[in-house]
């Protein structure tokens, strides 16, 4: 979302009048500024009509539209209807001549594409058995769905709107044309990312580098060639005036298209990192979790004879969270742990480092926790999910979100003998993250939170048995919760619930009695060479060629919902907490006791 809407820092005055209209409360007031929060945004535009000093701006893609256009393929325009509002007594046929003008191949309105929707809708009515369906058209109201409601995102029509049904129209009246969309709602530059996707604009981008490249190897050549009649001109007594003025005009041409190559390869880097990974062709194609794989369930779901309590019922008669101090301290998300709380989180990190170390093989760090935007860029956070994640400015330094961006980064840019591989590493850390959603029952107790504790386990491995090490992975982090004793289930994820990074991924999860639901507490990932190819990370074949190797993370496992899980599976009918075994001898004693 953060591309597509901005703020302009020095325009903001504090006046809150964006906040206040804003209807899903995405934007936060810090550092006496309004920002957007990008994954909370769903790009209704309020704020931008409503803002008194200009400081919320949409983004510009002239520049692109120019790019295509140039790139000499035919470039069409979906011009929504609305234009005659901005243009009074100015009809299609008017803007078809003005844009023509500017280069474009024809014009014509996005009411075309409304028109094959329609027909769409019509069938849908006549042939589905749904009491309630909501239209796609609206990329702001499918945001609000996907975003704020996503139980009813059943209902959505799973029709294309008029924007693209007409774009998609022209590619098939013309394959080789480029559409560019004209209208006046900033929700529709988001949309055509996340539904067309990146790909075109990346071959646009690239064609254009090349071309870019070409036009400036032909006037180096050129200059060349004009200097050497300089000094042959000279030599035989000529005026060599005009080569020397050709000579600077070529230069300064040089200079010129060098620039443009250099802005052309930034924008072109820029797209080829918001490119997600290949997902593996053997997991489940489907939309969302709905489709993920129900793989196996480990241990017994626990009983009780009594109605079991949630974690913060159970904090609260235990004396372990304090949440209106962490709130004054920091802010929401920022809960402090006390006493009870505080020695069992520790406990469990000691647990968990001395079995992956002492058990599993593998060697321990204590990384930085706060890392370079390389470091992000690496391991696939930045750019795409960039409003996530909390930014140092003045420094440009992260808060990382995860260990396995410091420990995957430990080898950038290195070339590693197979003889080394696979690496085996583990770090606890904690972890910084602006979680999605602001409101809601996530965030009572310590389920979703803005920093938490967590152990990490991450491998660097030869391609070829990075499945193999996926699997044993997966077993690593079981084994943290099959030594506690807890009920869990694991699961092989979709392609619509896969990560960015990933190619496949198993995230475990822990039954909570209290929450009478499923908690994720550790994903699993094979991301092949996805990050390597970003961080540079190689390893030197037998036949002493360098190589890319295959990374691998997991938790073992997040504290929170772990933490949660004890509670809630362990209680006893006197509010204590038994303790599972394998913890005890860390945490000093069997139980946890409620406060006198």
């Amino acid at each position: 979302m953060a591309e597509c809407l901005t703020l302009k820092k020095s325009n903001c005055k504090n006046c809150y009048k964006c906040i206040r209209h804003c209807p899903v409360k995405s934007i936060r007031f810090s550092g006496n500024q309004a920002h957007i929060i990008g994954n909370e945004c769903i790009l209704c535009g309020h704020c931008f009509v409503v803002c008194p000093q200009n400081a919320k701006e949409i983004v510009d893609e002239t520049e692109k539209a120019r790019v295509l256009i140039q790139s000499g393929a035919p470039v069409y325009v979906s011009l929504a209807p609305s234009f005659i509002a901005n243009y009074d007594g100015i009809g299609i046929g008017g803007m078809r001549k003005a844009l023509k003008k500017l280069g474009f191949a024809d014009v014509e309105e996005t009411a075309i594409g409304a028109t094959i929707v329609k027909a769409e809708y019509e069938r849908m009515l006549a042939e589905d058995d749904r009491d309630v369906i909501i239209s796609s058209c609206c990329h702001s109201v499918n945001l609000l769905i996907q975003k704020y409601f996503p139980a009813e995102l059943h209902c959505l029509a799973d029709i294309l709107s008029p924007m693209q049904a007409h774009c998609a129209d022209i590619r098939r009246r013309h394959p080789d044309a480029r559409t560019v969309f004209i209208g006046p709602c900033v929700a529709k530059k988001d949309e055509a990312q996340h539904y067309t996707g990146l790909v075109d604009a990346v071959l646009e981008l690239d064609a254009r580098r090349r071309a870019l490249v070409t036009e400036a190897d032909a006037l180096k050549a050129r200059r060349n060639e004009v200097s050497k009649s300089i000094g042959a001109r000279i030599k035989a007594g000529e005026d060599a005036s005009a080569a020397k003025e050709e000579t600077r005009a070529l230069g300064d041409a040089i200079a010129a298209k060098d620039i443009e190559i250099r802005e052309a390869e930034a924008a072109f880097r820029e797209a080829m990192l918001r490119i997600p990974n290949v997902p593996n062709k053997d997991i489940a194609t489907g939309p969302d979790s709905s489709a993920n794989r129900d793989v196996r369930h480990v241990g017994t779901e626990p009983t009780f004879a009594f109605e079991p309590l949630d974690h913060i019922a159970l904090g609260e008669r235990l004396g372990i969270f304090d949440f209106p101090r962490g709130v004054k301290l920091t802010g929401t998300g920022f809960p402090i742990l006390l006493g009870q709380g505080a020695k069992l989180q520790r406990a469990l990190i000691q647990y968990m480092l001395d079995l992956h170390t002492q058990r599993q093989g593998y060697t321990e760090m204590l990384p930085p926790f706060v890392v370079n935007t390389a470091s992000m860029v690496g391991t696939g956070q930045l750019p795409k999910m960039r409003d996530d994640m909390y930014h140092c400015e003045v420094d440009d330094f992260w808060l990382i979100p995860t260990a396995e961006v410091p420990v995957t980064n430990f080898y950038r840019d290195d070339i590693l003998d197979a003889r080394q591989l696979p690496v085996k590493l583990t770090a606890y850390t904690p972890c910084f993250r602006r979680e999605a959603g602001s409101a809601g029952k996530d965030t009572r107790g310590i389920l979703r939170v803005h920093q938490f504790d967590k152990v990490e386990m991450v491998k660097f491995v030869a391609p070829e048995t990075s499945y193999d090490e996926l699997e044993k992975l997966v077993k690593d982090a079981e084994d943290v919760l099959t030594g506690l004793g807890l009920y869990f289930r694991v699961l092989e994820l979709c392609s619509g619930d896969i990560s960015f990074s990933a190619a496949k991924c198993y995230d475990l999860e822990l039954w909570a009695p209290g929450q009478k639901g499923w908690l994720e507490v550790s994903s699993c990932s094979n991301f092949e060479s996805f990050q390597a190819r970003r961080a540079n990370i190689r390893y030197r074949r037998a036949d002493g060629k360098p190589d890319f190797v295959h990374t691998l993370n997991g938790s073992g496992v997040a504290l929170p919902r772990l933490m949660i899980a004890i509670l809630e599976q362990c209680q006893q009918a006197d509010g204590s907490v038994l303790l599972p075994e394998a913890i005890r001898p860390y945490f000093g004693g069997d139980r946890l006791l409620p406060v006198r």
